[in-house]
């Protein structure tokens, strides 16, 4: 089945509006994707580290062997640290649907597990104040 998508980051709102007209649209579903939030942005994004698509070599090793080859895994950093713990497992639903893609009912459910997080706010907190002090020193210059 060829699958277009539409639009990303969809907000509360704008689902539930899709929902209620969802006999409207046979064959248009939401397709939730997995993500990481950071409460402070950029702060100590060096060391957190970032997500990415797995690589040809992760990909063929034993500790992706079970992942769907578009699942983001921690690349570098905290985030390729701690990928498994902050992972957690993902869910799955088995639907019973009609010709026009309308759903019956469902077969079977599989509820998802959310990962640990590694570092508590207050380390975030830590991080925020090294960040602003930083950026507001000043560089030491140099001459010859």
């Amino acid at each position: 089945m060829f699958r277009l998508g539409l639009k990303q980051g969809l907000n509360f709102q704008e689902v539930a509006r899709v929902e209620a007209r969802r006999s409207d649209f046979p064959g248009l579903f939401i397709q939730t994707d997995v993500g990481r939030a950071y409460p402070f942005g950029k702060v100590g994004a060096h060391v957190i580290g970032y997500l990415g698509k797995m690589t040809p070599a992760q990909a063929s090793s034993a500790e992706f062997s079970s992942l769907p080859p578009e699942t983001p895994i921690g690349q570098w950093g905290i985030e390729a640290l701690y990928d498994k713990q902050l992972r957690g497992v993902a869910g799955g639903k088995v639907i019973e649907v009609d010709a026009l893609g309308r759903e019956h009912r469902l077969i079977q459910e599989k509820p998802a597990v959310k990962g640990n997080g590694c570092c508590p706010e207050h380390r975030y907190w830590h991080a925020e104040k090294l960040w602003k002090m930083l950026s507001e020193t000043r560089p030491a210059r140099s001459s010859l």
